[in-house]
Parts: structure tokens; C-alpha cells; sequence
């Protein structure tokens, strides 16, 4: 037997086949068609959907690696060891899905159609079976009163009845109006003549304007009265209101007044009275004439018993007046008055 031939070479690998080629793009669907206007009365159809784009083709498989060539015959030898099958070729890769077309534009909505006319009048229905009987209404308002029926026939005159009590005594009646006035009667007689009325008091008729000659008070005893001139004339049996005005001129000029008093005095039996008002001050004539004075002022009345006069005393208490004296001059109104109360 001849040798074993030599195992045949490994066949090399088939050529992986080549990647399919990506499938085109689906084209764009066309946009619908806008749909017709819808029939009078009826809502327009929505427009169809565009047609969906096609999906792009799978790419083809890669083609098998060829064969390897066959060894050579060798001589028969031992039976070589089976070689090992070729590689199988790698399947090409699967093409990519082409992209998916894009939807197509959704048709324009149909024009609204116009209103359709009004449908005809059903048939009446049948009769309704009768329904239940409703509640009571309210009573009604009272109706209007009626006109009055006619007079009765006047009844005959009933039997005269008894006397009546015999009633109170009425009110007296309001007092009547004043009556006309009567005629004028004629003069009556001369009455007599009254008695004669009492004299009257006397009234005032006299008033006397008396000066008070001036009069010196010089004196160092306490106690001693300088006494002016008497003034006025005043008679028995009347009355006179009396105001005197006396005034003291003192040589020095001295803020402290001298311890002086005031009396007055008539020269007959009288009811005197009176008071006095006294004032120390200083006073100016003019500005070289400035000098310390009294002022006395009385207020009085007098009735003489008989004819009288009047006349001041101004009396030195503490004799004072010696070694300062003072000069008085005096002014009286004495007025006849009818009575003194």
C-alpha cells in the first residue's frame, strides 16, 4: 500500500462578509387631501391620516469565503487525521432599519356646514292617562257684602208708657252779657264844702353861706381850746342841717400829725348834733408854697330853743402847737329845713 499521503493543509477562513449597506430613508408621506365640505346640517369628516412611509429594505447578507483548494492525492497512508473544518464565515451584519417615515400632516378640519332647516312636527302622542286628583285649594276670600234688603213695613206705635221720674234740676245757665247802659242821670245838688286841711311843715326857704374868719392855735398846755369867731344866724323854734369845712395851715413841715381835737359849739340852749371827719396831708399851692395840713369836715343838724350861733374849738391835747403853731380858717352852709328825724 502506498504511504499515507500527508494531511492536507487547514483551508484558511472564509472572508467575513461585508456589512449590508443601511437602508435608505422612508420618503415623507404626502399631506391628506383636505376634506370636502360636509353635507348641509352634518359636522365635516376629519381629513384622513397621510400614508405611512415604507420601511426601508434589509441589507443583504455577505456573501460565504470561498472554498480552499484540495490537497494534492498523497499515497495511500495511514488515513490522516481529519482536518479541521474552516472557520465558518461570520454572518455580514445585519442591515440598520431605515428610519421610520414621518407621519403626514393632519388634514385641514372641513369647513362647518351651514345649519340644516328645522325637522318636520312629530306625530301627536297618545293621549296621557288622567292624573290624580289634586289637593284642596285654600278657602277663598269672603266674598263681597251684599246690597242692604229693603226697609220692613214700619212697625205699629207701641202702648204709651208711664210717666218718667221727674229729672234732677238742671245747671244754672252761663251769666248773661252786660246790659246797654243806662241813660245819664242829671247833676246831683252842690255838695258842701270840706273842712279846712292842717298847715303843712315848713319847707326848706333859707340857706346861709357863712365864712369862718381864721383864728391862731399856739399853746404849750395840754388841753387848751383856741375857739373861732361865731358865724350863722339861726332862729328859735327851727331846724337846720348843718356841713362845715375846716382847714389847719401848720408852720413846720412835719410827717407826724399833732394830737389836735374838733368841737363845735352854739352860743344858746339847742339839740346839736353832729360828727366829724378828720385828714392830715400835706399840700402845695404852687411849688414854692408846700406846707402840712388839717382837714375837717362836719355833717350836722341843729333846733335852737332860742337864737343862737355857732362857732369851732380846736382843742391841743398834749400842747403841742406852743412851739409849732397852726392857723384854722373855716366855710359853713347851714340850710332851714322843715323837720330833723
Amino acid at each position: 500500500a502506498g504511504a499515507t499521503g500527508s494531511a492536507g493543509a487547514t483551508g484558511s477562513a472564509g472572508a467575513t462578509g461585508s456589512v449590508g449597506a443601511t437602508g435608505s430613508v422612508g420618503a415623507t408621506g404626502s399631506v391628506g387631501a383636505t376634506g370636502s365640505a360636509g353635507a348641509t346640517g352634518a359636522i365635516g369628516n376629519t381629513g384622513a391620516a397621510g400614508v405611512k412611509g415604507d420601511t426601508g429594505s434589509t441589507g443583504a447578507v455577505g456573501s460565504t469565503g470561498s472554498t480552499g483548494a484540495s490537497g494534492i492525492t498523497g499515497p495511500a497512508g495511514p488515513t490522516g487525521a481529519t482536518g479541521s473544518a474552516g472557520a465558518t464565515g461570520s454572518v455580514g451584519a445585519t442591515g440598520s432599519v431605515g428610519a421610520t417615515g414621518s407621519v403626514g400632516a393632519t388634514g385641514s378640519a372641513g369647513a362647518t356646514g351651514a345649519i340644516g332647516n328645522t325637522g318636520a312636527a312629530g306625530v301627536k302622542g297618545d293621549t296621557g292617562s288622567t292624573g290624580a286628583v289634586g289637593s284642596t285649594g285654600s278657602t277663598g276670600a269672603s266674598g263681597i257684602t251684599g246690597p242692604a234688603g229693603p226697609t220692613g213695613a214700619t212697625g205699629s206705635a207701641g202702648a204709651t208708657g208711664e210717666i218718667g221720674l221727674q229729672g234732677a234740676t238742671g245747671a244754672a245757665g252761663s251769666t248773661g252779657s252786660i246790659g246797654a247802659m243806662g241813660v245819664t242821670g242829671s247833676t246831683g245838688p252842690t255838695g258842701s264844702a270840706g273842712a279846712t286841711g292842717a298847715t303843712g311843715a315848713t319847707g326848706p326857704s333859707e340857706i346861709q353861706s357863712a365864712n369862718i374868719s381864721s383864728w391862731l392855735l399856739s399853746t404849750a398846755i395840754g388841753g387848751v381850746e383856741s375857739t373861732s369867731l361865731s358865724f350863722g344866724t339861726l332862729k328859735a323854734n327851727f331846724h337846720y342841717s348843718i356841713f362845715i369845712v375846716v382847714t389847719g395851715r401848720r408852720t413846720s413841715l412835719s410827717i407826724n400829725a399833732q394830737k389836735l381835737g374838733l368841737v363845735l359849739r352854739a352860743s344858746e340852749a339847742s339839740t346839736l348834733t353832729y360828727s366829724v371827719s378828720a385828714s392830715y396831708l400835706f399840700f402845695a399851692n404852687s411849688g414854692s408854697d408846700i406846707y402840712s395840713k388839717y382837714s375837717y369836715v362836719i355833717v350836722g343838724s341843729i333846733a335852737p330853743v332860742s337864737d343862737t350861733s355857732l362857732a369851732v374849738g380846736i382843742i391841743d391835747g398834749l400842747g403841742e402847737t406852743g412851739s409849732d403853731s397852726v392857723t384854722f380858717t373855716g366855710k359853713a352852709i347851714i340850710q332851714l329845713v322843715g323837720s330833723i328825724t
